[in-house]
């Protein structure tokens, strides 16, 4: 999720110099002093400023964040500080105060760039702890409401608790089919192994394995499963090739098929034309066929049944 938009003001002499900064040293926190005004109020404000040097880098408000200044260049926000400095300024509501979803998006936008720039909580400052001025206005006039902001924006993040739910017998299965995988994996049995760390066992056993931790066990699982499935897919249908190719191949496989090709052929003529086949003409047909054949086993695209230590074998 992004967390600001970019909609750039204009490269001009009284806000936005277009001059480069080498280093972030602080976050300079500042608010509007424009009670009501939006952040998109302000991208305008500051694009068409014509009568003094002012500016920031990000303006929060409470349903949004335009960064108007890219966070690289000089903004004119806190004097003797904009070199080395972000500015970030905090929309007010009317009454003059900061609302709720306003500060919520400041935190979320002060911890991204504290983790970005490798800034520490003694590297946040008020415009007021620059040069004086009353700004931002409610944490200067509640100095304990800036040093809880500051906390908040260092706290660790605490997240739902992503534990599966599973009733107690659902876990030993769970943990009765990882100990199994592992056992399996661990003696060659199953090829690649899949688990090999017996404490995925242990975590379904007590209770302890996450959500996005059995997704990923599932995929490695399933994945494995199927290569397995596609290898021993791949070797039945090699195998069955190799046999078929040898059967093709075999002596004795061409002289039952011609046998019965012929007696097809002699049932076919008494049964269509009351023809019958003398046993001189078939016996022709048996030797022309056998002659055939040995010529192809030597050849050797045949296998010879009378020399069983050839380059092929009968089946």
């Amino acid at each position: 999720m992004t967390l600001w938009r970019d909609q750039f003001i204009r490269i001009n002499e009284f806000t936005r110099p277009g001059i480069k900064r080498t280093m972030t040293r602080n976050l300079v926190w500042h608010y509007t002093a424009n009670p009501g005004a939006s952040a998109a109020n302000h991208f305008t404000y500051f694009n068409n400023l014509r009568d003094r040097y002012a500016s920031a880098h990000i303006f929060i408000d409470s349903k949004e964040a335009v960064c108007i200044i890219p966070l690289d260049e000089l903004a004119y926000h806190a004097n003797q500080a904009n070199p080395y400095s972000i500015g970030v300024e905090l929309c007010i509501e009317r009454d003059g105060t900061f609302h709720v979803n306003t500060i919520k998006q400041a935190l979320a936008i002060g911890k991204e760039l504290n983790r970005r720039y490798g800034l520490t909580i003694s590297d946040q400052l008020r415009h007021y702890d620059v040069n004086g001025k009353i700004c931002p206005k409610p944490w200067v006039d509640n100095p304990s409401s800036w040093q809880d902001f500051k906390q908040q924006l260092f706290a660790p993040d605490t997240k739902e608790d992503e534990t599966l739910k599973l009733e107690q017998w659902q876990w030993k299965d769970l943990g009765d089919a990882l100990s199994n995988m592992y056992h399996l994996s661990v003696n060659g049995q199953v090829k690649p192994p899949l688990i090999t760390d017996y404490t995925w066992a242990e975590k379904a056993y007590t209770g302890r394995l996450k959500r996005d931790e059995f997704a990923w066990l599932n995929m490695i699982v399933l994945k494995g499963t199927y290569e397995e499935d596609y290898k021993i897919r791949r070797e039945n249908k090699m195998e069955k090739t190799k046999v078929e190719k040898k059967r093709l191949r075999n002596y004795g496989f061409w002289t039952a098929l011609v046998s019965q090709l012929l007696l097809v052929v002699q049932i076919g003529a008494k049964l269509l034309f009351d023809y019958t086949l003398t046993e001189d003409f078939a016996a022709e047909i048996v030797l022309f066929v056998d002659a055939i054949l040995v010529v192809l086993a030597t050849l050797g695209i045949i296998s010879n049944p009378t020399k069983p230590d050839g380059k092929y074998f009968n089946l």
